[in-house]
């Protein structure tokens, strides 16, 4: 006997749980298609995926997670992250920095001094490098820079570049205020100190506010 579609069982009294109004096997319930509900698989969908399941979505055969929660590794989903581990599949390490092992869901933990933020992966401001023990440069707006590298966040008085080392052309000094001696060849100086790399003809001098003698 043919079930009414939607149905199956020998009363075709049970009702089909597969994807995209599929019919299921009318003797065993088995859907080829897979489960309406993604939450759901096995025999008739009628098995409920791990909720350590991203989404609580499993494939509808086996119920092994097609991705897992923070925190959770294994193809159920079902063991928690290693010590020192955290995050999707366990796949990042805990930070160096941490007094103990850290949260296996976000990688919080508390922190060694001087290191600061939810991982321990900040230096105080103004400070970064090994150990925190290297200063901003002075032009960083802020003080802030680059926890690693050490480069500028963005730049105070129109200074640029990485470091915010250089000021714009025909300025220089702390705050590029200073301008450039006008005998320097282009109007063109170091950002720091003035001294400029070429002197127009007949001035000579660090800053070329000498003038050349002639004989």
């Amino acid at each position: 006997t043919q079930c009414p579609e939607g149905s199956f069982g020998l009363e075709c009294d049970q009702s089909c749980g597969c994807a995209e109004d599929e019919i299921c096997n009318i003797v065993s319930g088995v859907c080829a298609a897979g489960c309406a509900n993604r939450k759901r698989y096995g025999f008739n969908c009628i098995r409920t995926c791990s909720t350590n399941c991203f989404l609580e979505a499993c494939f509808y055969r086996t119920g092994m997670c097609l991705q897992c929660q923070d925190g959770y590794g294994g193809p159920f989903c079902d063991t928690d992250c290693q010590p020192g581990t955290f995050g999707q599949r366990c796949a990042s390490n805990c930070s160096k920095h941490c007094r103990e092992t850290c949260n296996i869901h976000n990688g919080e933990c508390s922190c060694h001094a001087p290191y600061r933020g939810p991982q321990c992966t900040e230096c105080p401001p103004g400070t970064f490098g090994p150990n925190c023990t290297d200063v901003c440069p002075t032009s960083c707006k802020n003080h802030k820079c680059h926890q690693v590298s050490g480069m500028c966040l963005s730049c105070t008085g129109g200074r640029f570049g990485p470091f915010c080392q250089d000021c714009p052309n025909g300025l220089y000094g702390r705050g590029c205020y200073r301008t450039c001696s006008v005998y320097c060849l282009k109007r063109t100086c170091e950002s720091t100190s003035g001294n400029c790399p070429v002197c127009t003809d007949g001035y000579t001098g660090p800053q070329c506010i000498g003038t050349c003698l002639f004989v």
